[in-house]
């Protein structure tokens, strides 16, 4: 390097020629600015592949409302060509209702105020409506020599340019959501449940009235507790360790029997169902609750009246009664359901076997259609006997005679029919004999010669014989 005669400096090249070094300077300038430009440039070309490719509307108006550009994106939002598109008024987007509010923020942009983005509608070719959000630009012009020296910018409004992005399907999704909560809400806050909401952490966010009501404490009271608060201390750790496997991802029954306490401090026996949802973008689980208190006391009073009867069926085998209980099902008419040991005794079967079998098996052919109509009717509440003599046919196939005594009753809930019956084959025999020996006794008197009469304890001739008959007409 050195310095020349005009003082500015110098540099020898490696061939020994003299380079100045100011126009060096001025070529690096150069070179510099052609560098940006390309730059600008390639920036320029990625930015408008954006616009080009973008799925929002991306749209460009004059100063007068003429759009001058209109990308792919609104050509699918809109259904316009860009050849359709171009020199069209913005206002033919615009709803009637609408047109003002374009006209209204224009101005203001033109005027220089800020917009912010904010949602509004717009009208396709096809006449739909759609929900947007509308961001909004002022395009201006910028002179080489806007910039005086007071530093005020003088450039001039040229256009706006807008984004508009479809929020329609966004829309109805939340106006769904708004109605599905107001539908749960109407259903929850009349349900005869309580129903507790609580995330994955634990924390409750909703509950209703009647969830107040079982456990007697104020709804934001439980918000704070939840409902694993209430439980009974001999049910903590069931709970605990059934939380513990939901995390873990097992399997737990979502129907449960459980025991809070409530607010008066009285145990309250409950039924749980549970699910998992989705609360306000949050995975979350529903808790419907019952008070089961009647129910237990029910099933308590059942359970000793089963017991009761279970042992007056017995008693009755005891004695000689066999008792069977008959219910129809969808395959079969007249099932028994129940035996005790003298029924099967009667019948010559196994329990096991008796019950796999129906009335019919047991009934003689020439009294079954009889029987069956007495089955149904009293199953239908129609007046039929409910003490009479008929007969079965046992495992041998023999026809035993019974005296029979049958009623209308529940069993597991459904309608079915209790029959008690005696083996009254001895008793048929005795009569037998009876009548066998009157007629014997009858058959000698009437052949005797002697007189003979019978006089009661009142006195009254009951009978009097032939012979006498003979002397005393």
């Amino acid at each position: 390097m050195f310095i020349k005669k005009d003082r500015n400096p110098g540099v020898v090249s490696s061939n020994s020629k003299v380079v100045d070094m100011k126009k060096a300077k001025e070529t690096a300038a150069k070179n510099t600015d052609i560098t940006e430009r390309k730059r600008a440039e390639e920036n320029l070309r990625r930015l408008a592949a954006v616009v080009r490719d973008s799925n929002d509307a991306i749209i460009i108006q004059d100063i007068d409302g003429r759009i001058t550009a209109w990308n792919r994106g609104a050509e699918l939002m809109y259904g316009y060509s860009e050849a359709e598109a171009l020199g069209m008024n913005i206002e033919r987007l615009s709803p009637p209702d609408k047109v003002a509010e374009q006209r209204e923020f224009t101005r203001r942009l033109i005027a220089g105020e800020a917009v912010t983005s904010f949602e509004t509608q717009r009208v396709t070719k096809d006449g739909s409506i759609l929900d947007v959000w509308l961001t909004v630009t002022k395009l201006v012009e910028v002179p080489a020599d806007s910039i005086i020296s007071t530093g005020h910018d003088i450039s001039n409004p040229i256009g706006i340019g807008l984004i508009e992005r479809n929020i329609t399907l966004r829309k109805k999704a939340e106006a769904d959501l708004q109605r599905s909560e107001q539908s749960f809400k109407a259903i929850s806050e009349n349900a005869h449940d309580g129903i507790i909401v609580a995330l994955r952490n634990g924390a409750c966010i909703y509950a209703n009235k009647r969830a107040s009501e079982i456990t007697g404490y104020a709804i934001n009271e439980i918000l704070k507790t939840g409902i694993e608060g209430f439980a009974h201390p001999a049910e903590s750790l069931k709970l605990s360790e059934r939380r513990k496997k939901i995390l873990a991802g097992e399997n737990v029954p979502n129907q449960y029997d459980t025991v809070i306490i409530h607010k008066n401090g009285n145990a309250v026996p409950i039924e749980i169902t549970s699910a998992r949802t989705w609360w306000y973008g949050q995975t979350a689980d529903i808790f419907v609750f019952r008070d089961i208190a009647e129910r237990k006391r029910a099933e308590k009073a059942l359970s000793e009246s089963e017991e009761w009867h279970r042992a007056l069926v017995e008693a009755s085998g005891l004695a000689g009664i066999g008792v069977v209980v008959l219910q129809s099902t969808e395959d079969r008419e007249a099932t028994i359901v129940f035996a005790n040991e003298q029924a099967c005794s009667m019948a010559g079967y196994s329990q096991e076997d008796l019950l796999k079998m129906s009335l019919e098996d047991f009934l003689p052919p020439d009294i079954l259609q009889q029987i069956m109509l007495r089955y149904r009717d009293r199953q239908e509440g129609k007046p039929v006997p409910s003490y009479y003599e008929t007969a079965i046919v046992n495992s041998d196939q023999v026809r035993m005679p019974v005296i029979t005594s049958a009623a209308a009753l529940k069993f597991h809930g459904k309608p079915a029919t209790v029959v008690y019956f005696r083996d009254i084959t001895e008793l048929k025999e005795s009569e037998e004999m009876l009548r066998t020996s009157e007629e014997r006794f009858r058959s000698l008197v009437e052949k005797s010669s002697d007189v003979i009469i019978v006089i009661g304890r009142d006195a009254t001739i009951s009978y009097t014989s032939p012979s006498f008959r003979a002397v005393f007409r």
